[in-house]
């Protein structure tokens, strides 16, 4: 069986699954090792399967300049991403820092819209 990474070249650009020498990143090594030992046809053949489904399942769009009107498919990778739990850590402090400041920008919008809200509040002056 030939593996999925024979002949790949990233072309200078970042890969998530491939290191510059071809071998799977740490995050990877697992999901690299099942999508090789189905083979390049029959990830393929359950790429096309999700195709069908997409478009059983209406999750579709149109594009209206195209002549043909015809409906398609949203652009999807079969592969999924995978997050290390270390960057996922980082990404979800940032998260929450950042929903906390939502959160706190729209208790000032709150205030400045309601100011007897805001009063009560203290957070209009």
């Amino acid at each position: 069986m030939q593996s999925l990474g024979v002949n790949y070249q990233s072309n200078g650009f970042y890969d998530e699954m491939l290191a510059p020498s071809g071998k799977p990143r740490p995050a990877y090594k697992r999901i690299y090792d099942h999508l090789n030992a189905l083979g390049p046809g029959e990830l393929e053949r359950r790429h096309g399967l999700a195709l069908e489904m997409f478009r059983n399942h209406g999750i579709t769009f149109a594009v209206y300049p195209d002549e043909q009107g015809i409906e398609k498919v949203f652009p999807f990778d079969i592969i999924p991403r995978v997050i290390s739990a270390q960057t996922w850590k980082r990404l979800e402090a940032g998260l929450k820092q950042r929903i906390q400041r939502t959160k706190q920008i729209l208790r000032v919008f709150l205030a400045l819209a309601n100011p007897h809200v805001g009063n009560a509040q203290g957070l209009v002056q």
